[in-house]
Parts: C-alpha cells; structure tokens; sequence
C-alpha cells in the first residue's frame, strides 16, 4: 500500500480499532503536521499507523512498514498511544526499514499508555529520531514490559539516546 499520509489512523475520533493487521506492506507515507490536524498530528505522530485509546490487544504480524517520516509527532512508522491498562501490542514477523521521526523519538515504533509491547522475529533496519532510534516507550505513562525475541536493529540511528531502544522511566 503506498501512502501519502497515514495508511491508517485509528486515533481517538475513528470509529474502529484494528485487532489484527497482517500481510501488507505499507510505504512512503508523510506526516508533515500542516493542515487542519497539525495540533492532533503533533500529539500524537504515526506517519504510517496512528493507534489510539485500545481497550483489546492489538496484533501486527508478517507487514513492513518502510521509508515512512514524521516531522510532526513521535512515531517515524507507528505511534500507539492510550490503552486500557491491560492492553499488549504485539509485533510478529514484522520488518521496519528506512523511517524517521525527524524532530521526536521513535524512528519504527513510539508506544505510550500500554501495559505490554511484545516484539518478535522483527528487523528494524536504518530507522532513524532523536531518541529511541528503532524504538522508543514511554514507560512513564503505563508501559510497564518490553518482550523482545529472535528480534534484530541494524544501522539504526539516534540523534540524542538509544541507537535501537529508549525507554523513557519519567
């Protein structure tokens, strides 16, 4: 799927809330914060997947997310914000490669509010953010676990902490 913006936006005013992504190939999207939703965009960032306010686990499995940039928000591929404090969010089989959050954290992958984010058999490839190169958590807003397995971070990049992970405790 090539994407200008967001491939998808599950944020706080969609009426739906994917359980399960699997299968697709996502490219070349750009959240550049101008516009209408320049404020929502700053917030909340996912140049490639917006997911917000989850009260059911989420499962993404065998999809790349590639060559996505974000110059508004945190999230250079996929921001999850807000759960229900049960909520995981699962990543299996999943390739990241090439995207950026230019002026944030998390150049793949930002996750805040959740309870889990379980990350397996996933490549994180050349991603790039001020902090948290391949991925960044906000654990002080409800992450309280990162499982990662069978997983690798290849030339990924970050500007301030975290070449590959960040994990913010405050």
């Amino acid at each position: 799927v090539e994407c200008r913006t967001r491939c998808i936006d599950a944020g706080p005013n969609s009426i739906f809330t994917p359980t399960k992504i699997s299968g697709i190939t996502f490219q070349s999207g750009r959240l550049d914060g101008g516009g209408d939703d320049a404020i929502y965009d700053e917030m909340l960032g996912g140049a490639g997947l917006l997911i917000s306010d989850l009260s059911t686990d989420i499962l993404i499995m065998d999809c790349m997310f590639r060559n996505f940039s974000s110059s508004a928000g945190p999230g250079g591929a996929i921001a999850v914000h807000r759960a229900d404090s049960k909520v995981s969010v699962l990543f299996s089989r999943v390739v990241f490669q090439d995207n950026r959050a230019l002026n944030s954290n998390g150049g793949a992958l930002f996750s805040s509010g959740v309870l889990s984010v379980n990350i397996e058999g996933t490549s994180f490839q050349r991603n790039s953010a001020q902090n948290g190169g391949a991925v960044y958590l906000a654990s002080g807003d409800g992450v309280s676990t990162l499982w990662m397995s069978n997983s690798t971070a290849e030339k990924n990049t970050a500007f301030d902490k975290g070449g590959a992970i960040f994990m913010d405790s405050t």
